[in-house]
């Protein structure tokens, strides 16, 4: 009866946001889900509503996700911070990207599934062709307050960010695996070591 619970609850919350949140096995560890798909705002309330119902027990969630809203992806952070029981994995498949990295971050715990996992972290854009096409001011201020949360220098962190776009555009990425920090442009698949001046 739980798990049919637990499968109308996700069922439920994935047909409301855009992210899909998927269990993929409950046992005496914890309850394992998978969070796939597009990130939007909304995906906040599922994450919410997921924790309402594990009642304590451990969740761990994989994330592989190319991204979505910036928005979205910073109010999952806040959500999954609030949760002491939550461990958030960058996946094999995908990993974690651009809103989804915010996601991971936000957890108290965030771990990789394995040495081909990623965590790509960019700044945020309205116009991939003129980035940003838009005024940042606002989301940065509430950017940099949940890198600084992550543990991160967040002002330092969003400046590097803000560089990279400004000198190589929206496929310039600081990207993260058990290895290290990587600089990593999307388009020409270049990827070399960096040192992440945003790390205490």
């Amino acid at each position: 009866m739980k798990n049919m619970i637990w499968a109308l609850a996700l069922t439920v919350s994935s047909l409301a946001s855009a992210g899909e949140f998927v269990i993929t096995h409950n046992d005496y560890s914890g309850i394992w889900i998978e969070y796939t798909g597009y990130v939007e705002v909304e995906d906040q309330d599922a994450l919410a509503g997921i924790m309402e119902l594990a009642d304590g027990q451990q969740v761990f969630i994989t994330i592989n996700s190319g991204g979505g809203s910036a928005y979205g992806g910073i109010a999952l952070f806040w959500e999954a911070e609030r949760h002491q029981n939550l461990t958030t994995i960058a996946g094999k498949r995908l990993g974690a990207w651009s809103a989804a990295s915010m996601f991971w971050m936000g957890s108290p715990r965030d771990w990789f599934e394995s040495a081909d996992s990623k965590v790509g972290v960019h700044q945020a854009y309205c116009n991939w062709l003129n980035p940003p096409g838009c005024d940042l001011n606002f989301f940065r201020a509430r950017y940099i307050e949940a890198l600084n949360k992550a543990g991160y220098q967040g002002y330092i962190f969003d400046q590097w960010l803000t560089a990279a776009q400004l000198g190589y555009g929206v496929g310039a990425w600081a990207l993260l695996t058990d290895e290290g920090w990587f600089f990593h442009h999307s388009d020409f698949q270049i990827t070399y070591p960096i040192n992440p001046t945003w790390i205490y």
